[in-house]
């Protein structure tokens, strides 16, 4: 059964704590107490509740007035010790509630730490993928179309008969013959002197009086700009006739040699010179009279032709027996010619003959064989970064240097020229010094090197217009066309 007691306020001693607020109540059951037999041990009592304390004391006070005040000093004890409990939670429940405030702040705080922290990891993995995406894409490509060079060199190579051995050591295999050739030609004299010079040509004289007119030789006809020429033969002109007649002129020089012109005959009377005239209808001729005899220099013209044309018969007659190979070279022995001159020198002909006979050398080898070795020659004089761009059979010439037909050997002189170039993947340009440059500063740079001929430039991505500063990402690539 239990009993609801109000619990009054009770004042504390002087200088004691605070006490409780007024108008609490406090409900305390009231258990009954279970007696037990005298021998049976007590059981450890139950720690007590502060409340119970206090009603015990309240009960014992009831039942023993005797100790009310003693009672009242232990319940005011009491009370303020549940007061001070109480104070000491609140303290507890403030720092806990301090405590938890400022976790809280210090989480806001670590929160913001955090955020600024992701942040700059954020910055920096675009960085870094932005610097991964630069040193894995970004690149240049220049191809380069090099400048050619010309080379020349020479080479002697010696051509055995096939029919005297077998060419060893650098010796080219062929025939070496000869062969007897003669020529004759006409040529003219050179040399002139003028015997006599004349300008002539031909009028037609008119006739419009009523009597006939003769003009003996010499009578003058005078053109509009002065110039005087006059007749050769004697003429009788009939009463509106007219009579062709030859003229030729008084002062016989080139300018003589006038066009068509109107003339009039200045020894008639004037009353009969618009009646009686002549015109040319043909420009008047300069001509020389002159005599033609041989020079010096007409004999040594003609004995240079005949020697080619010697060398073109020998040619014609003899090429035939040598179809097997691909180059014959001929050339005259100087020491077999001989030949006859139809006249002398200062001798008046306007033509002679000359006739020549001479033993032709025949040197026939294949092309290819001195081809190979004039390519290894230029190979051999290149540089390690350098290569040949052009060069083929037609640009090798030959000379012959002697011979012996008894032997059937031959030494030639073998003259070529050709082109080189860069080779792909030579150093034309250094990495090292267009890092960084813009298209205008590079394109500067190559424009300005004389290896290169042309160039084109390729940026990776199209938009970036800037060389990247890492050699690697440089590619060039050499190429003889584009």
């Amino acid at each position: 059964m239990s009993t609801k007691i109000k619990v009054k306020k009770i004042n504390p001693p002087a200088g004691g704590r605070k006490s409780a607020k007024p108008g609490k109540a406090v409900l305390i059951k009231k258990q009954s107490k279970k007696l037990e037999p005298e021998e049976a041990p007590a059981p450890e009592p139950k720690e007590a509740t502060k409340a119970e304390i206090v009603l015990k004391s309240i009960s014992q006070e009831e039942k023993a007035p005797d100790a009310q005040n003693e009672l009242s000093a232990i319940k005011n004890l009491e009370v303020n010790k549940i007061i001070n409990i109480k104070e000491s939670r609140a303290d507890k429940v403030n720092a806990v509630d301090k405590e938890l405030a400022e976790k809280t702040a210090g989480k806001d705080r670590s929160i913001a730490v955090y955020r600024k922290i992701a942040y700059s990891f954020i910055i920096l993995t675009v960085m870094l993928l932005a610097a991964i995406f630069y040193f894995s894409f970004v690149k240049v490509t220049i191809t380069i179309l090099p400048k050619q060079e010309a080379i020349n060199s020479n080479l002697i190579v010696d051509i055995l008969d096939k029919d005297k051995g077998t060419a060893a050591g650098g010796a080219v295999t062929g025939e070496v013959k000869q062969a007897e050739i003669e020529q004759s030609k006409t040529y003219a004299g050179s040399g002139i002197e003028t015997v006599g010079e004349e300008v002539k040509g031909k009028i037609i004289v008119f006739n419009n009086y009523n009597r006939s007119q003769q003009l003996v030789a010499t009578t003058r006809f005078l053109s509009p700009d002065n110039k005087l020429f006059r007749l050769k033969n004697t003429i009788t002109v009939p009463a509106g006739g007219r009579v062709e007649a030859d003229v030729y002129a008084d002062e016989v020089n080139p300018e003589m040699a006038i066009a068509a012109a109107h003339f009039i005959i200045p020894g008639l009377w004037a009353g009969l010179q618009d009646k009686i005239y002549g015109e040319s209808k043909e420009p008047m001729e300069y001509s020389r009279k002159v005599k033609r005899y041989i020079q010096q220099a007409d004999i040594e013209t003609a004995v240079k032709d005949l020697r080619e044309s010697l060398l073109e018969k020998a040619k014609v007659e003899i090429g035939e027996n040598y179809k097997d190979y691909s180059r014959v070279i001929y050339d005259i022995d100087n020491n077999s010619i001989s030949r006859e001159v139809g006249g002398k020198v200062g001798e008046e002909k306007d033509e002679f003959p000359v006739t020549m006979k001479t033993n032709v050398i025949v040197v026939a080898f294949n092309e290819d064989d001195i081809f190979k070795l004039a390519q290894q020659k230029l190979n051999s004089i290149l540089s390690d970064d350098k290569k040949l761009a052009e060069f083929g059979k037609d640009n090798i010439s030959y000379g012959l240097n002697g011979y012996n037909i008894n032997q059937g050997s031959a030494s030639l002189n073998a003259s070529f020229s050709g082109k080189i170039t860069a080779l792909e993947g030579a150093d034309i340009v250094e990495r090292d010094k267009i890092l960084g440059l813009s298209r205008q500063q590079l394109d500067a740079y190559l424009k300005n090197m004389p290896e290169i001929a042309d160039y084109e430039i390729k940026f990776y991505p199209s938009f970036i217009n800037k060389v990247p500063n890492l050699a690697d990402r440089i590619e060039i690539e050499i190429k003889n066309n584009f």
